[in-house]
């Protein structure tokens, strides 16, 4: 058996659908009626394990790496994580902190986050107040460096195992 694991949040873990049309089942089902998938690597199954978790960050993914997953011996570890990081970084929590962070639903919305964010230029009229919002979005902020290392703490662990 060839076996994947993906860590990821939301869009991994995919909720709101049932269980077999998450991405990551359909990734399965779609390598296990390729034969040329299995054959070059000469086994009759592939396994897909989906180990998203909603609103989890690149530092949960590390910890359940380290944790649990190297105990599944998977052939090969994909890594899906982005928004949570950026969105928790720029809302200046903690990149190494607890995950959990009680959020107004609004931020669960792409799109009311979009109308919030014009409603606060509007009505405050403060543009500092974007720009700054918009300056933690730097690769050098602190967030995005502890991403970084996260994810290159994660390859370093797969690569050996």
């Amino acid at each position: 058996m060839y076996r994947i694991v993906i860590l990821g949040g939301s869009t991994v873990q995919n909720l709101e659908v049932d269980d077999g049309d998450t991405w990551s089942a359909r990734l399965e089902d779609k390598l296990n009626h390729d034969p040329g998938f299995l054959a070059a690597r000469r086994v009759s199954r592939a396994e897909v394990i989906n180990a998203g978790v909603s609103g989890w960050r690149s530092r949960e993914g590390l910890l359940l790496l380290q944790r649990e997953i190297v105990r599944f011996s998977p052939d090969c570890i994909m890594i899906a994580f982005n928004w949570n990081d950026a969105w928790h970084g720029v809302n200046m929590v903690d990149p190494n902190g607890s995950m959990y962070t009680p959020q107004p639903v609004w931020q669960h919305s792409l799109l009311l986050q979009n109308l919030h964010t014009r409603f606060l230029n509007m009505v405050v009229n403060n543009t500092n107040t974007i720009r700054a919002f918009s300056a933690r979005l730097s690769r050098d902020s602190e967030w995005a460096q502890v991403y970084r290392k996260n994810l290159t703490e994660m390859i370093r662990i797969t690569e050996a195992a």
